[in-house]
């Protein structure tokens, strides 16, 4: 009986040490969140496509909404390219790093062609 039950609590401890409670595995890429709202000269701008690059040279999309606003989850940490264009302005683009588990807000103003 007591075999058993030593038995039993390993196969729990082995089972629980397997579960990481939501952390982050060693393994995993570290990533954040990009967020903002796009405006021009007569406020938001809608329907603006948000082109994200990533060090590794892959790219994330979104697009603004009615209020202007974007977000763009699972970016990976570090140093992305951020390129946001609309009808009828001009591209706009600058680099931004992106922290572990964090959120960068990156408001744009576009100006109009």
């Amino acid at each position: 009986m007591m075999i058993r039950r030593t038995f039993t609590c390993m196969l729990l401890v082995a089972a629980l040490a397997g579960c990481n409670g939501g952390q982050t595995q060693s393994g995993a890429v570290p990533v954040g969140t990009l967020t903002g709202v796009v405006t021009g000269p007569s406020g938001p701008v809608s329907g603006a496509a948000i082109q994200v690059t990533q060090a590794d040279g892959s790219q994330r999309t979104a697009a603004s909404t009615a209020d202007g606003y974007f977000e763009v989850d699972r970016v990976t940490a570090g140093t992305i390219q951020l390129s946001v264009s609309a009808a009828h302005y001009a591209v706009w683009q600058t680099n931004a790093v992106v922290m572990p588990n964090a959120t960068l807000s990156q408001d744009v103003r576009l100006t109009p062609l």
